[in-house]
């Protein structure tokens, strides 16, 4: 099985990482921060980075649209930007709630958005105005991620209310509301690629996979010693990257249904993680308000694999504004090419 490497360590932010975001076509990656502002990480070369500020408070979440001409970020200041970041970009701000937002995401085809937010809702809106399409209510307390199907006719959102919901993008019904037995939050969702299953990860340090066709609850990985905050499909959906407040990133092989790295790299909890539209790197973040890109190459591995998850499983398949980017000569970017394991501060374990 070939190890995760460092190959990149990038120091700009001066609070804790709340998401991360590669860009769907080229060698960048977005970053937002509790500093309220997002940087924008160019991989190739020198490793340029461009500050985007903005926000009155801080930037909870940021995601691209499907071409990635548009980014959009959630701010704690009850608005979404929606930013075209070129070196002379602007962006549109509009009021989406009446609390801070929580998470942004981009419909399949680019054209909606959905938010999510402490005032206990979630709305649709469109791109191209700005403009309000409407609300799916259910949740009663505050909703952290709210996230399309890959096909864009389902929302799954996750809440402080215990639950986690599916709704109807159409009709904006419920279709299913699950929530744990002992009580627990959900923190964060993520949709399979084939959009046939979606994890969860939970403040009682839990991954959850559930099968929504027929609702059934299919794995389970008690992996972590602390609320787990983000997790990520692999493109291939065999494999699964969850971070949590214990201080380490794990990488689950699901066709084996068993953890088989955990790496140890930043010096606090880890709050976000993805991986490239590739799979071949990720990125982790963290609230030691750094970033990491990590490399793991497992094609050989995924070409390999003649069964998916579900038949292991036994499952039947704004206002316009002046907000021209600053390059940041404060970032330090490092760029080690070197394993791991002799990074400082950097540990790595077998499962």
């Amino acid at each position: 099985m070939i190890e995760p490497q460092l190959i990149n360590h990038c120091k700009g932010h001066r609070d804790t990482i709340t998401n991360v975001a590669f860009h769907p076509t080229t060698n960048k990656i977005a970053s937002s921060s509790l500093d309220s502002s997002v940087h924008l990480w160019n991989l190739d070369g020198s490793v340029r980075c461009y500050k985007f500020s903005g926000h009155g408070d801080a930037v909870n979440c940021v995601n691209w649209s499907p071409s990635g001409d548009l980014m959009a970020t959630a701010s704690s200041d009850r608005t979404v930007r929606i930013w075209r970041p070129t070196v002379l970009g602007s962006s549109s701000q509009f009021y989406t709630h009446t609390s801070a937002v929580r998470y942004v995401d981009f419909s399949p085809s680019g054209s909606k958005l959905v938010t999510a937010s402490n005032d206990k809702q979630i709305k649709l809106w469109s791109v191209a105005n700005k403009k309000f399409i409407s609300s799916f209510t259910g949740h009663t307390n505050w909703v952290r991620c709210a996230r399309f199907s890959p096909n864009g006719k389902v929302i799954a959102s996750c809440s402080d209310d215990r639950t986690f919901k599916l709704f109807d993008v159409k009709s904006g019904d419920v279709i299913e509301s699950f929530s744990d037995s002992k009580g627990h939050a959900y923190q964060h969702c993520a949709w399979h690629p084939d959009g046939t299953l979606i994890a969860v990860g939970t403040t009682n340090n839990r991954v959850r996979i559930y099968d929504i066709r027929n609702r059934n609850l299919i794995q389970m990985y008690d992996v972590h010693a602390a609320a787990v905050n983000q997790i990520d499909f692999h493109p291939s959906g065999n494999f699964m990257l969850s971070v949590s407040d214990d201080g380490t990133t794990k990488i689950l092989d699901l066709l084996e249904g068993r953890p088989i790295f955990t790496v140890k790299g930043h010096a606090k909890q880890v709050s976000a993680v993805q991986f490239s539209k590739d799979g071949k790197i990720f990125a982790t973040g963290g609230k030691d308000n750094e970033l990491m890109i990590w490399k793991w190459d497992i094609e050989a591995k995924v070409d390999n694999a003649s069964d998916s998850l579900t038949n292991i499983s036994g499952i039947q398949p704004l206002e316009e504004v002046d907000d021209t980017p600053q390059l940041d000569n404060s970032i330090i970017v490092e760029k080690t090419g070197r394993n791991f394991r002799d990074f400082d501060r950097v540990d790595f374990e077998t499962a």
